[in-house]
């Protein structure tokens, strides 16, 4: 990638591809599943996002920190965020179903520590986390918001708002970590 007109520093990424499955609803048990929809949902939710990390990490080490809490013992360059999901979660999981979205958004969460380990070495560091939007009011979870509280359900503005506030207030020991809309650390 040549520094053309944008420069050579990037100071944000926010990687936020996902498809439940290309049929646009989960497996709800094993005998849905199929290999081209989970080849299809991991390429989408995990691939993707590695590989932009991978073309984009160079900008993002020579980033100016324009985001993000810095003091003297833990300035960064960039940050890098995955949009992830709750039922990413196996700790969490309880329920069973959506195999391949769940487990796209698991990799992806593997993906996003593995790259704060590697990305966090050195004088320039870039903080590499995992965001949970919520249920934000999309075509990806309309057919599911019935059981969302009304307050749950966030529109778009609402949920960047969120998440926004939360990388402005990261810091270098945030790395590797998965925080949900409000805050609160998710577990892996």
């Amino acid at each position: 990638m040549s520094q053309g007109k944008f420069g050579s520093s990037l100071d944000l990424l926010i990687n936020c591809s996902a498809i439940l499955h290309p049929s646009g609803k989960g497996e709800t048990s094993l005998r849905d599943v199929s290999g081209q929809g989970l080849e299809d949902t991991l390429r989408t939710n995990t691939v993707g996002p590695l590989l932009m990390a991978k073309y984009f990490s160079p900008f993002l080490l020579k980033g100016q920190g324009r985001f993000g809490v810095q003091d003297e013992k833990s300035k960064h360059s960039g940050v890098l965020v995955n949009i992830t999901a709750k039922v990413g979660s196996i700790t969490d999981n309880s329920l069973g179903g959506w195999y391949s979205y769940r487990m796209s958004k698991a990799a992806l969460n593997m993906a996003t520590r593995n790259l704060s380990i590697e990305l966090g070495r050195g004088r320039n560091k870039v903080v590499c986390v995992s965001l949970h939007p919520g249920t934000v009011n999309t075509d990806l979870s309309r057919p599911y918001h019935k059981g969302v509280a009304p307050d749950k359900l966030f529109s778009t503005e609402q949920s960047v708002n969120y998440l926004m506030n939360i990388i402005d207030n990261l810091s270098v020991k945030d790395t590797g970590k998965c925080f949900a809309w409000d805050g609160s650390q998710m577990p892996f």
